[in-house]
């Protein structure tokens, strides 16, 4: 999965001159939580709702101050962050994943050719999770490993998938404290009961198995 398949294209752009209180009112108005500053056509910063509420008065009484006067006309190029971490559109969607993780941001912008050509966000990347975890069609199967079987002779699911005539469509490996590990196979093909039966007779635990497109 690459990250154009799951970006959205219709980016909203703000000038680092903007106000910070109506960026704010469009944000929720738009009901986006960030979006990217652009100066002559070039990315020179990041804003998020977290940034705008950090300096915007929270209450009445504050914005009768004179600080939460002048804390309404603030440009965004005052607050905005300009480190800023940016995918292609032709990146795997597992690296832009990893990005958000790493640097404990919402949302990248998508830059080709030094353009903005959208932006990805945390909730994109959940919809491209369970498009993989809740198929149409096929069957998802949650594995218990125990930690005798996990540590000595981990049991290789993709493969057993495939010996019993499932087209093996995700897995997703998680390891436990323990030594043991939970794994979720996604799975298309006429022989899923083998491939379960196949599970329990190599020591490991079906705790469920989800059928989608069923009648």
């Amino acid at each position: 999965m690459l990250v154009r398949h799951f970006m959205s294209a219709g980016v909203y752009t703000l000038s680092p001159d903007a106000p910070c209180a109506d960026v704010l009112k469009m944000f929720r108005a738009k009901k986006i939580r960030r979006a990217p500053v652009l100066e002559h056509g070039k990315l020179v910063g990041m804003i998020s709702e977290r940034d705008l509420l950090r300096i915007l008065p929270g209450t009445a009484g504050q914005l009768d101050t004179e600080a939460g006067a002048l804390s309404l006309s603030v440009p965004v190029r005052q607050i905005m962050t300009t480190q800023i971490h940016t995918v292609r559109p032709q990146d795997p969607l597992h690296t832009a994943a990893q990005l958000m993780l790493q640097h404990r941001i919402g949302g990248l912008p998508v830059v080709e050719n030094d353009e903005v050509r959208g932006m990805l966000t945390e909730s994109d990347v959940f919809r491209a999770l369970w498009s993989v975890l809740a198929p149409d069609a096929g069957a998802c199967i949650v594995i218990e490993e125990p930690p005798s079987v996990a540590k000595t002779d981990a049991i290789d699911f993709a493969k057993l998938a495939v010996l019993h005539g499932c087209r093996l469509r995700a897995l997703i490996d998680v390891p436990q404290q323990d030594g043991g590990r939970y794994v979720h196979v996604c799975v298309d093909g006429a022989k899923l009961d083998a491939f379960v039966d196949a599970v329990w007779k190599q020591h490991a635990r079906v705790m469920r198995v989800d059928k989608h497109g069923a009648p």
